[in-house]
């Protein structure tokens, strides 16, 4: 795989703001001339079209525009970890996840263990939606409502997500549900759709080595709220070499996984190839052997975290980090993300 590069320019957005978006990219998704991108700061999905060889022209939907959301100031963060385009819908996945407050070098020690100590929960966290995509004019946009389709969130329950009640009493994860995400609890990064059928990494929690993939089946009807078909979901579990996953890709049958480091840890992270995924519609394991190593993104010390993945073209994967090297952000409001070219 060779790699050339592609630049983000978020032009029009104030500095503060194109800074925060262009060092904060968890989510990517191709739709002819547009890119969308989710970040996991706030709540909004940008979006840049391709003009003169790189992405500009930048526009903001706020997502409180399109789904029940809730807009104080301590919990609107929906913390976006996925983003995937499929029948003319913008699906999207937050975390999930419970959030420890992090000590602050200027504080002193006594604070510091009483901040330690604070576990929070924001609502918006457990959002997992679609929002349908039309077009006006040259442009591509999100509507609340078409003349066929509707936003539509899947339904809270008790503070989280029927996502997280379902898996209240599963074996495996829910031990982990009252854990933070950064200490190795349920944590979700990635997202892949297909029709009825969705699923979703867990970058969080590994097991003895397994990561996760939660696949997920859903009742389509046109209704506003989104339903899960079943009552658990399916459950995937990988030998990433002991990584959790941090974004997922359809490719024909197969999906490929990002892979990192689960907790706030520095080192690589590997680009695998699942096989015939989709064809896999019970719980399973797959051994480390019969996964394709594709890539590894080398940790630059602390920088260029591989954190998005989507197909720009049937032969070039686009690859945003988090953390970006100070060489990618060569301007003030643009970022430069690797193009991997696929014989």
């Amino acid at each position: 795989m060779a790699v050339a590069a592609v630049r983000l320019r978020f032009d029009g957005a104030p500095k503060k703001v194109a800074d925060k978006i262009r060092r904060n990219i968890s989510g990517l998704a191709f739709d002819g001339r547009n890119v969308w991108i989710g970040g996991d700061e706030g709540r909004c999905i940008e979006r840049l079209t391709l003009i003169d060889g790189e992405y500009r022209d930048h526009k903001r939907f706020d997502l409180a525009e399109y789904l029940p959301l809730d807009t104080t100031k301590k919990q609107d963060e929906i913390d976006i970890e996925g983003i995937d385009i499929d029948d003319e819908y913008l699906w999207l996945v937050g975390s999930h996840s419970l959030r420890r407050e992090k000590a602050d070098p200027n504080a002193s020690d006594e604070e510091n263990l009483t901040v330690l100590s604070r576990i929070t929960a924001q609502a918006n966290r457990y959002t997992l939606a679609r929002i349908p995509l039309t077009s006006e004019g040259d442009d591509r946009i999100l509507v609340k409502s078409s003349a066929t389709r509707t936003a539509a969130k899947l339904a809270t329950a008790g503070g989280g997500s029927r996502l997280i009640e379902s898996l209240e009493g599963d074996p495996h994860l829910a031990v982990f549900l009252p854990i933070p995400s950064k200490d190795n609890g349920l944590d979700i990064e990635g997202l892949a759709v297909q029709g009825d059928r969705a699923w979703v990494g867990l970058r969080g929690p590994v097991l003895r080595g397994w990561a996760v993939v939660l696949q997920l089946r859903f009742d389509l009807e046109d209704h506003g709220t989104l339903q899960l078909r079943q009552s658990a979901p399916t459950k995937h579990f990988l030998q990433l070499d002991g990584l959790g996953v941090r974004d997922l890709l359809l490719d024909g049958d197969d999906l490929l996984v990002l892979a990192g480091p689960t907790m706030s840890n520095p080192g690589p992270c590997h680009l695998f190839r699942w096989p015939n995924a989709t064809h896999v519609s019970h719980d399973s394991l797959t051994w480390r052997d019969k996964l394709e190593l594709l890539r590894t993104f080398p940790d630059e010390e602390g920088c260029d975290h591989a954190e998005a993945i989507a197909w720009r073209s049937k032969h070039e994967l686009l690859v945003a980090y988090d953390s970006p090297t100070d060489s990618r952000l060569n301007r003030d409001d643009a970022v430069d993300l690797d193009v991997l070219l696929f014989p």
